[in-house]
């Protein structure tokens, strides 16, 4: 079918997962659900508040072109929309 899969490492991963299911609810991924997703096991200690703009830019190059859109809600979260569904 000429998908490409494309390789993500494991907090790209977890960080994909959370962006998916909030993108099939129809709602935004916050930057809570985020963090809890990924780093729910250091209590919320030594985590740079960057790195999720930086997971985000890594999948973004990622995404299939046409397939998924990551759109950024400044200081909320992030939205998938997947072949447009998502508004």
């Amino acid at each position: 079918n000429g998908a490409t899969v494309a390789r993500l490492t494991v907090q790209e991963a977890k960080f994909f997962a959370v962006l998916l299911d909030a993108s099939k609810r129809g709602r935004l991924a916050t930057r809570l659900a985020l963090y809890d997703a990924l780093y729910w096991d250091r209590g919320g200690r030594d985590i740079n508040p960057k790195i999720l703009d930086v997971l985000a830019c890594k999948i973004r190059k990622k995404l299939p072109h046409g397939v998924f859109t990551l759109e950024s809600s400044w200081g909320r979260g992030y939205r998938l929309h997947v072949n447009g569904e998502a508004k």
